[in-house]
C-alpha cells in the first residue's frame, strides 16, 4: 500500500514570480481610449494566458494603468514586446517586479488579492517615478 501526502498551500504563501505594471501616460486626450484599451487588453490576455505567460487576465486598476503577474522570467520580454506591439501608437511605460507573490491562488481581481514584495515595491516606485517624470524597473 503506498501512501501520497497532498499538502494545499495557504494563499498567502509567496511563489516567486514577477508583477508588471503598465502606465499609458496621456490616455485622457484619447477620445476613444477605454474602448480601445479594453479590446487589446481583451485579446492579449486571452493569448498570453493560453501561452501560459501570465497567470491571468490583465486587470484595470485605474484609467490609464493595468497590471498581470508572470511566474517565468522568460515570458517577460516577450509580454513587453507584444504590449508595445498591440498598443501603437500610445507610449506605455512598463514597471517590472520580482519576488515573492502572495494571494495568487484566489479568484479576486490581482490588484485586490495579489501582494508581496514584486508588486507593492514596484508600486511605491511606480508612484515616485510619475512624479518625477522617470520610467521604473525593480
Amino acid at each position: 500500500m503506498q501512501f501520497c501526502a497532498i499538502a494545499r498551500m495557504p494563499a498567502d504563501v509567496l511563489r516567486p514570480g514577477f508583477a508588471l505594471l503598465v502606465d499609458v501616460p496621456g490616455s485622457r486626450d484619447e477620445s476613444d481610449f477605454v474602448a480601445g484599451r479594453d479590446k487589446r487588453l481583451k485579446a492579449l490576455s486571452a493569448r498570453h494566458v493560453e501561452q501560459g505567460w501570465v497567470r491571468s487576465p490583465y486587470t484595470v486598476t485605474a484609467w490609464d494603468e493595468f497590471q498581470t503577474f508572470l511566474w517565468d522570467g522568460r515570458a517577460v520580454p516577450r509580454v513587453i514586446l507584444e504590449l508595445r506591439q498591440r498598443f501603437v501608437p500610445w507610449e506605455l511605460r512598463i514597471g517590472v517586479g520580482q519576488g515573492g507573490i502572495r494571494g495568487w491562488r484566489t479568484r479576486r481581481p490581482i490588484n485586490e488579492a495579489v501582494g508581496g514584495p514584486p508588486s507593492s515595491g514596484l508600486g511605491k516606485r511606480w508612484k515616485r517615478s510619475r512624479k518625477q517624470g522617470r520610467s521604473t524597473a525593480g
